[in-house]
């Protein structure tokens, strides 16, 4: 679930469950003064107090309990504003932050943690080289932390020990593109990737088998669709959640500026619809 209204000046929230459809109102007061930065995968969401402390916390609207991670100020330090492109758990209890930053791309802590440590964005040896090993997607599924680039996909290693976050290999097989999501797709993990075609780029999507770590094609989606945007993000919802919305389709949305947003759809066996 997600909030559909973000108004400063009221407690009240609208939920959307993606799912169902179905719209649940909650008085969510610990929202005040504080900037909502990510919601996670699991519905809870990152919150940044607005006072210039750094102090961060998570919330469950469902529950309102508040849990405290360590403080964002040390993130905020190569540039002026913080900007989480994907947030959710590694385990039952450690949170992975991937940033929209120069110099930090993975941030990994525990409730209780003085600090929270953290994996610098890859400096490639050659341009030829960049971009290959820059996180493109990230996605918290099952209690673990996927990352996927160009070369493959690893998952946060919350056991390894050491001053940056670790990441142990759970699919070879590379994105191969810099447009590829990994979506939760209710209950099963996949990844949809774009791919150059004859006249026009086509989509694709896979089941992510983590216990034989490999990617297997597939051409439907049960049922759902799925949409993705800049940033790597992407959600899935059930088909006929709107009477536009159908199956096995993937929704491309587009914005540029102060533009109106623009939205294109790919069937994944008809191909582009609109």
């Amino acid at each position: 679930m997600f909030p559909v209204v973000f108004a400063a000046n009221v407690d009240h929230r609208d939920l959307l469950n993606v799912s169902t459809g179905e719209r649940v109102r909650v008085d969510l007061p610990e929202l005040r003064d504080r900037l909502l930065l990510r919601h996670t995968s699991g519905g809870l969401l990152l919150m940044l107090c607005r006072n210039g402390t750094g102090d961060m916390r998570l919330l469950n609207p469902l529950t309102r309990q508040l849990t405290a991670i360590p403080n964002a100020a040390s993130l905020l330090k190569s540039q002026d504003k913080l900007q989480v492109l994907s947030a959710g758990l590694a385990d039952s209890s450690t949170v992975a932050l991937h940033l929209d930053d120069r110099e930090i791309e993975l941030a990994v802590a525990k409730p209780g943690d003085e600090r929270r440590s953290c994996r610098a964005r890859p400096k490639p040896a050659s341009y030829r080289d960049m971009d290959w090993d820059t996180i493109v997607s990230a996605l918290s599924f099952a209690n673990r932390f996927y990352r996927t680039t160009r070369k493959g996909m690893k998952a946060v290693d919350v056991e390894a020990t050491g001053q940056q976050p670790q990441l142990a290999v759970a699919v070879e097989e590379g994105g191969g593109t810099h447009e590829n999501y990994l979506v939760d797709n209710d209950g099963e993990l996949i990844r949809v990737r774009r791919t150059p075609g004859l006249k026009m780029p086509r989509y694709e999507a896979h089941r992510v088998d983590v216990d034989a770590g490999k990617m297997v094609p597939i051409d439907d989606m049960r049922g759902r669709a799925v949409f993705v945007c800049d940033g790597g993000r992407s959600v899935s919802v059930r088909a006929g959640l709107s009477p536009s919305v159908k199956a096995d389709t993937v929704y491309r949305c587009s914005c540029s500026g102060d533009e109106r947003p623009t939205i294109a759809a790919y069937h994944l066996e008809k191909g582009w619809t609109t």
